[in-house]
Formats: C-alpha cells, structure tokens, sequence
C-alpha cells in the first residue's frame, strides 16, 4: 500500500460547491445561542472591562466585569436537569469579594459550584479561593489562597478534578493538592518535578455511554472525576507525557501513563531538524468513549508538475493506553492547501472547520478506511464537505442590539466537544448535526445504515428509512438480506454488552481499559433496532386495505428474510414476528408456504405457536396435525396435557373444540374446569356460551337440561343465574343474540 503521505486531497472547488447548496440542505448548523453576554463592544462605560473566560473541564464560559467587582455572569455549556426533569443550560450572575485587586488572568469553579478559584496577573504564582457565606448568596468571598510550592517556578494553569482536588502546573512541577474547604486550607496530595513547556487537561467522561461527547444531553455532574493531563517536556516539545488524575479519595490518585513522542514532519526552516509541536496543534478528544490525543500536521510537499500544493494538511489521532505508549491510531487527511483549522466532536464525529475555505469535514473512525497494519486512513466522509447552515442573527436582550452571524468568523474560539463561542459579538452555542438532512447524501444504503447506527437517537430514522424502503420496493432481496443482517448485527454486539456490563455493576465505569480509551463503545439502546421496532413495520405493511398478489408474497419474502438474518446471528425469533407471518398465510391462503415454513421448521415449535395452529383447524384443517405434531416435538404429546394448556392460556373456545375433534368425552363430562376459566375471564358472553354448551352436551348425553350431574357445577350454576336471571336474560335477550351466536357456532 502507498505512503499516506502521498495521497492529499484537493478542496480548491469545495467553496463554490458548498456555498451554492440550498442551506435548507446543509446538516451541520450551530444551535440557538447557549448563552448571549456582554462585551467589550456592547459595554458604554469604558471603565468597566469585560474579559472573557472559558472552562473546557465543566464547560463553563464566565464574562467578568471590572476584574469581578461589579460582578461575574456565568453560562454553562452542558444540559441539566431541572426539578421538573426539564433540560437547560444553567446560568447565574454573582460578585467577587477580595481584597485581592487586579486583572483576572483565570477564572474556574469546583464542579459542585461550591468553590471558585482565581488567578491575577498581579499575583501569578497563587490561586485564592472564594466561598459563599451561605447557600442563598449571590457572592464569592475571599477564604484563602494557596501559592507554588516549588520555589521559581511559575504558574502555568490550575484545574479542579474533582470537588476537592485541584492540580496546579507549573513550569518545574505538577502539584496535586486536596481541598478542604472547612477549614480553609489545602494539603498537597501528590508532587511531580518535571519541566513543562506547556499542559493540556480533559475531563474523561464517567456516566452514562457515549461520553456525552454528541448532541445527547450532558446530565449532572458525579461524584467522582477522573481526567487526562498531557505534559510537553522536551526542548523541542514533541514527546509527550501523559497522567491520569482521579478523585474520589480524601487526596485522589495519580496514574503516570508510558510517555510517547508525536511523529512531526521535517522543518522547512530548520534543515534536519523537526517541526516543533505546539500547544495550539494538539487537543484532546474523546471519541467513541476512547481517548485520543489529536495533533495537526502540516506535511511539505515537494514540487509535482500537475499541482500547485505546498503542504499537505493531516490530523493524526493518538489512542491512549494503559499499558502502552500512545499508538498512532489513525490519521484523517484534511487538506493539499494551507490554512487555519478547529476541531469538534459531535455524536462521535470529528468536525474539523476549515476556516480558509469555509468548510466543515466530517469523519467517523468506526467507518472502513486504508490500512498499513497499523494505522487506518480515513477521508472525509462525504465529499465535498459541507459548510455550516446559516445561522439566525443574534439580539442582545439588555441593549437590543442585532448582530449577524459570519460563518466561520476569524473572532471564533472553538473548544472541545462541541461549543463555539464569537467573542465579539458575544454568543456562545453547540455545534449539532442534523441526520435527517445528512441522510440524502450518502449514495448505498448500507453505508447510510453503518452510519446511522453509530449516532446518537437515531431510531426512528432508521424506521423511516426502512418503511420507505419497503413501501417504495427500492431494494432488492439480496440488498434487504444486507440491510438485515447490519441492523441485527448491531442490535446483537449491544446485546452482549449489556448482558457483560450486567455481570461487571461493581467494576468503575469511564476507565482507561488496557486496549487503550475508555470503556470499548458499544451501540446505545436508541441507536438499535429491536425485533420490536421491525415488526411495527410489518404490521403497518400487512394493515393496509388491499395487498395485491404481488405485494403480499413481497411482504412475505421480507419477513423471512429478516427471521433468516436473525437465525444467523442467534437470535431467538420473537413469537410475534412469526405470529404475522402465519396470520398473514392464513388470511391470504398461503396455506402451501406455510405448510412448508412448519414441515422444515423455519418457524419455531412454541407452545404459542401450537395454539394458535389449533385454534386454525376451521380455516386450514391440516393445522390440527402441524399442531399436534409440534407438541409432540415439545414433549407434550398428550392431548390431556395440550388442553390443560388451552385452558392455562384462557383460550376455552378452542379448548372445547380440540376437545370435541379428539373426542375427550371424559373432560367433557367435567364441564366445571372449563366454566372456571369462563368464570375468570369475566366475559359474560363467553361464560353463556359455554354454559349453553355443556347444558346441551348433557341433554344429549343423559336427557337431562339444565342439571349437571357434578355436583362441583351448583356455583356455577348459581353465577349463572346471577348473571342471567329469568327477567336479566329477557331483557338483554335481543342485544346478546348476536355474540351468543358467534360464540356458539365456533363451538
């Protein structure tokens, strides 16, 4: 197989394609503003700065007026629920009180919202704290503060992992510290002397499947946290180290993970030498419920006589492990042009804008792609790309100011997952896909059908997409039997993974695995379709009022081929499915096929599936012996076991009758077992009928009506009259005839 290398992809005529779809088209838009603040712009006191920050652990943005003293407003990024089970995004304005004074440089909260932590530029190297006096204040006052511990070293960062840990970088060290918050202080957990030229932290998801990295619904925060630091420490900054904090003990935990050096093209300005990794290029994704390290790589292409392209663009996706240095997992292969480029993660796709060209590529790393043994090539999954659906302008409801959104606008900040904020003119909102509208632009069905099943909800499209399938007979059988076999084929690697998670409640949930991410993904339960979902399908296609000749042995080749695909993969066939089936034969009078279908046992030996042959016999009389014949197979073979069973199941009309057809004349003359399910039932008409019947048995039997010889029948003889009373029976006589008849002339 070629060098990756050698293959670029060519984007020149991708801004004329995607400009000229209808935006009515386009599935990639930006959602209703999260959050609209106040700027710089927007403020008419010059004396009150607004800064802007943003918290990628707990997407949090905070808008500070007058480094806090008159006051911080504070959006949240990620859905939770209300009291009422309603989804929002949270938000609260509250002030600063401190008698630290300066300009904010970093500005974070504890996950619980109980403390918040700040950075100044006056006071570089400490992180004070901030405490409510009470629950009920809409203030933050000064507890106490915590400097370095290392001496010279200066203050990179700080990120809360959990509600009492905190890990502060400094270039000389990476200090762990736990937080009490009762007595105002912190203690030091953990320290590690390392040199750092720069630090990235992600929070690793621990919930619920998937990582809320899509557009499901980010839910509460947990009790415990766990998260990822990769650490730059060469001169040349391209070997990495990576570390896993966790909290959840009194002073948490850390894991150092085996360090691994990032693979970066040779500089064009440094001859022999390597590009430097920088901060900017590398980002941290979850994807999948993986953890990947992603760095661009920008890649000079020597002079080619039929292009013009100078660098070849790439985005290269490092699995995280355990056990093992990070691999370089798979490389997505982005563009033959220079330029700016932002990433985000949507439902388990990496979105990845570029700016020059107004373009957003998608890619999907459970999808095929080239392979050399090691790494998977992946392009763009659709191709051209799209650009982003026009975005509504946005009003400001203090000022009533109106801004128009620019796609892809040089003042946007995209961070991780999905958020995307226009600093200038204050807006911030998640990126979303829209699958009904990505639907049309995949060209085979079974592609669309891999993809879908890998997005978030996205059941009832694969219903719709199914429905239309068969109503407008645009696959074949073959195709139908491909497209059965992908959907069971998901539906049974999720039900494994529930049945495996069932046995494995007491293990951690959202850990590092040693195959390298998180937890291996499996399909959510919206994402799959149950033997439920299709059989919806085929009894809508078996309901309409005339099915042609044509039409119904269609319906019925695609019934058998979704029990055939089933049997492939193991499955147990639903009892309703075959249920269809044969009411369906028997109704258009198939009854050859379904003779066959029983003979060769397509359709499995069940007690229900034996009754229901029984209760057939009038319409297909050799049902009585398939029915038989299948009890037999059962081990119950016994016709005083099989109309044990009828009763068992309420089903007396058909009790009587297989009765009556085997000459069971000894259960016949103890009528009281079958008044007693008649009885149970509480269907009036029903327990009529029967009784009638067994008084006219008797007449015929002894000469004797109305009197039945066990004297177990005085109840029911009493629960008749109590039903039916002389002057009862009179006056309901007329408006019964109709369901007395029915019942009797089965009988």
């Amino acid at each position: 197989m070629s060098d990756a290398s050698s293959k670029t992809l060519s984007f020149s005529s991708y801004r004329s394609a995607s400009q000229g779809e209808n935006s009515t088209d386009l599935y990639l838009k930006l959602s209703k503003p999260v959050a609209i603040f106040e700027t710089n712009d927007d403020n008419q006191d010059q004396a009150n700065v607004v800064s802007i920050f943003f918290d990628q652990v707990l997407n949090q943005l905070f808008v500070v007026r007058s480094h806090g003293a008159t006051g911080v407003s504070s959006y949240s990024a990620s859905l939770v629920p209300s009291i009422s089970g309603a989804l929002y995004y949270p938000q609260c304005q509250f002030k600063i009180s401190s008698p630290f004074f300066g300009p904010i440089r970093s500005i974070k909260q504890s996950p619980d919202g109980r403390c918040l932590s700040i950075k100044r530029a006056n006071q570089p190297n400490q992180i004070e704290f901030l405490l409510p006096p009470n629950e009920t204040a809409d203030v933050f006052e000064y507890a106490f503060y915590q400097s370095c511990k290392a001496k010279n070293s200066k203050l990179q960062d700080f990120y809360w992992v959990g509600n009492t840990q905190l890990l502060i970088v400094t270039n000389m060290s990476l200090e762990y510290y736990c937080v009490n918050i009762a007595k105002k202080a912190c203690k030091v957990a953990k320290t590690i002397s390392m040199n750092v030229a720069w630090a990235i932290f992600h929070r690793l998801p621990s919930g619920s499947r998937g990582g809320g990295t899509g557009n499901s619904p980010s839910m509460s925060a947990p009790d415990e946290y766990q998260g990822l630091l990769v650490v730059s420490t060469s001169d040349q900054q391209n070997v990495v180290n990576p570390f896993i904090f966790k909290s959840g003990s009194s002073s948490g935990s850390v894991v150092k993970l085996a360090k691994f050096e990032v693979d970066m093209p040779m500089s064009s300005k440094r001859p022999g030498q390597k590009q430097q990794l920088l901060e900017s290029d590398l980002s941290l994704l979850t994807i999948y419920e993986e953890t990947y390290v992603s760095v661009i790589r920008r890649q000079p292409l020597l002079p080619h006589p039929h292009s013009s392209a100078k660098v070849s663009s790439e985005l290269v996706l490092y699995r995280v492990s355990r056990e093992a240095p990070a691999n370089k997992a798979y490389v997505l292969r982005l563009s033959s042009e220079a330029g700016l480029f932002a990433v985000n993660v949507v439902d388990n796709l990496v979105v990845v804008h570029y700016q020059e060209m107004q373009i957003s590529m998608l890619f999907d790393v459970k999808l095929s792609g080239e392979s050399d043994g090691f790494t998977t090539f992946l392009n763009p999954i659709l191709t051209p790309p799209g650009s982003l659906a026009k975005a509504e302008p946005v009003v400001h409801p203090n000022s009533g100011k109106t801004h128009d959104v620019k796609l892809y606008d040089k003042a946007w900040v995209v961070f991780r997952p999905d958020v995307i904020i226009n600093t200038q003119i204050g807006a911030m909102w998640r990126l979303t896909l829209d699958l009904r509208k990505i639907a049309p632009k995949f060209t085979t069905n079974s592609a669309l059908l891999r993809f879908l099943q890998l997005r978030y909800n996205s059941r009832q499209l694969q219903l719709d997409l199914f429905k239309k399938f068969f109503s407008e007979k645009t696959v074949t059988l073959a195709q139908t039997a491909t497209l059965f076999d992908i959907s069971n084929d998901a539906y049974k690697r999720f039900f494994e993974s529930e049945r495996s998670q069932a046995k494995e409640k007491k293990s951690s949930r959202g850990e590092l695995s040693d195959r390298g991410g998180l937890r291996p993904f499996t399909f959510h339960d919206n994402s799959v379709l149950h033997q439920s979902d299709m059989l919806t399908i085929f009894v809508d296609m078996l309901d309409q009022p005339v099915v042609s000749p044509d039409r119904s042995k269609f319906i019925v080749a695609v019934i058998l081929e979704f029990i055939k695909s089933l049997e492939k993969m193991r499955f147990q066939v639903d009892y309703k499915v075959e249920d269809v089936l044969v009411s369906h034969l028997v109704r258009t009078q198939q009854f050859y096929q379904l003779h066959q279908l029983l003979q060769f046992y397509v359709i499995t030996d069940r007690q229900l599936m034996a009754c229901k042959l029984l209760s057939l016999h009038e319409q297909y009389p050799a049902a009585i012996q398939l029915a038989l014949d299948m009890f037999k197979r059962l081990g119950q073979d016994s016709h005083s076991e099989i109309l044990e069973l009828l009763l068992s199941r309420q089903e007396v009309i058909t009790a009587i009758k297989f009765a009556k057809k085997f000459y069971l004349i000894d259960d016949l003359r103890r009528p009281e077992k079958f008044l007693e399910v008649a009885k149970i039932t509480g269907d009036r008409i029903l327990y009529y009928a029967v009784y009638k019947f067994f008084e006219e048995f008797n007449f015929q039997q002894s000469s004797q009506r109305s009197l039945f010889p066990s004297a177990k029948c005085v109840i029911y003889t009493r629960h008749f009259e109590e039903l039916f009373g002389r002057s009862s029976l009179e006056e309901h006589k007329d408006t019964m005839n109709v369901g007395i008849a029915k019942q009797l002339s089965v009988i």
